[in-house]
């Protein structure tokens, strides 16, 4: 959230702001195993956090 309301405060549109974080969010999950623990920090491993499959 900070980084969003730093970037909101440089003038930045949200719509900027919103590719910049999804892609760097993309970037920080993309060498991780399934079975190598998740990033986020919660402590699970990655295939039961998020890298989860969405149900439709």
């Amino acid at each position: 959230m900070k980084v969003m309301a730093g970037l909101l405060a440089q003038g930045r549109a949200p719509g900027e702001i919103t590719g910049l974080i999804s892609t760097a969010e993309s970037e920080r999950f993309a060498s991780v195993g399934r079975n190598d623990p998740c990033p986020c920090g919660s402590g699970l491993k990655f295939k039961r956090c998020h890298g989860t499959v969405p149900q439709e």
